[in-house]
């Protein structure tokens, strides 16, 4: 690379970093307390930058402008999930989808029930029937150039999980806000996208409801059909992110005509046991794209571990009376889980992000702060930004 274009691209970056880890290590998800705590706050005014080189006050700002941009959108998709579940419904995650793609160049669109139903999404929809909240199925969109087929992200959107008909035990059960994670990725990333005027075409689909034991709830054993018509066998309800993931990936194929597609979920309690709390577990279809995603993720230290997704365990989801069953029983549990989704996927290149291991931090260290980490947020803006400058 020629010297001075490398030196530019480090000045860059350098005040693209400052101005990110500013904005996140000041993050404090403190909304609700009535006395807050005296934190010192700073601004990008009294920060001086020392590059090494006489690189230019554009360059820098440049940089500081998408720091900026993205640290925000990290922190969005902190507060969505931090946000206790019954001030972050389904109808208030569309209410702020919204605020977002007004403030951008975003399209969105929000399907009710009625048009769930009128497209055959009956693997979500039994996910939604037990709860007196109405779910709300976001679509946002973002063209502005790029190629022919979108890449769609896609999030599990469960404001709060109780299990369902299959109940969860009480303990920890208040941490449940958090399954909306991957929900809260994808619309803060397109969020983020659109501001930096990336140049290419992106789809954000994120299916929300809770999953509650009301009087309708799905029962162990229903056989509901998806919106691309295969049947599923649903052995337990507790097994409802794959559901909602299954009709979100099939309406991007389906009416968005998408191409590559990312799905982010906090979606197996096996994935924390596996690789805990330091590594997202990444399932992927296409050797090329994992090495991209990988790339990627080096850079944005939102570390990823690619798991093994054979055709060996497509036995274990075969159910008796229907095409699939949602769950593969105890052992391999993350990979199941995998398999089931893509069976929704066909050809087209494929990334599942397994982050329950990463959906919240315990305790605050550095620019991490207790609570929803906002992770693969940064990772899904780079992978968008890297494929639109090729």
């Amino acid at each position: 690379m020629d010297p001075i274009v490398s030196a530019l691209k480090s000045a860059s970056l350098g005040s693209q970093t400052a101005a990110e880890g500013l904005i996140l290590g000041q993050y404090r998800f403190d909304t609700h307390h009535t006395k807050k705590a005296d934190k010192p706050k700073f601004t990008l005014g009294n920060i001086t930058i020392a590059t090494g080189t006489k690189a230019p006050a554009s360059q820098l700002a440049k940089g500081a402008t998408r720091g900026s941009i993205i640290g925000e959108a990290i922190n969005t998709s902190r507060d969505l999930a931090n946000t206790p579940a019954n001030l972050m419904t389904p109808t208030i995650v569309a209410e702020r989808a919204r605020e977002i793609a007004d403030q951008a160049d975003i399209k969105i669109e929000i399907l009710e029930r009625s048009d769930a139903e009128r497209l055959g999404m009956g693997s979500y929809l039994s996910v939604t029937n037990g709860s007196h909240q109405p779910p709300k199925f976001i679509v946002m969109t973002y063209k502005n150039g790029g190629p022919r087929k979108p890449i769609a992200l896609v999030g599990k959107g469960i404001t709060f999980d109780t299990g369902g008909t299959s109940l969860k035990p009480p303990g920890g059960m208040e941490s449940m806000k958090y399954d909306m994670s991957g929900a809260a990725t994808v619309i803060s990333a397109i969020g983020a996208i659109a501001r930096l005027k990336l140049k290419t075409h992106v789809v954000a689909i994120a299916p929300c409801t809770e999953n509650m034991p009301g009087g309708g709830a799905t029962k162990p054993g229903d056989v509901v059909y998806a919106m691309d018509g295969q049947s599923i066998e649903v052995i337990n309800t507790d097994a409802e992110g794959r559901l909602v993931l299954a009709d979100g990936i099939a309406y991007a194929k389906k009416v968005k005509n998408a191409g590559v597609i990312l799905d982010v979920a906090t979606l197996t309690g096996a994935m924390s046991v596996s690789l805990g709390d330091y590594r997202i577990g990444v399932f992927c279809n296409q050797d090329n794209l994992f090495r991209q995603l990988d790339s990627v993720a080096q850079s944005t230290g939102e570390l990823i571990w690619r798991m093994p997704i054979d055709d060996y365990y497509n036995k274990q989801i075969k159910s008796e009376v229907a095409d699939l069953a949602n769950t593969g029983g105890r052992l391999a549990g993350s990979i199941t889980a995998a398999k089931f989704i893509e069976a929704f996927v066909g050809d087209n290149p494929w990334a599942h992000f397994d982050i329950a291991g990463l959906m919240s931090a315990k305790s605050d260290s550095g620019i991490h702060i207790k609570g929803s980490s906002g992770v693969p947020t940064k990772s899904l803006i780079e992978y968008v930004a890297a494929k639109s400058a090729s």
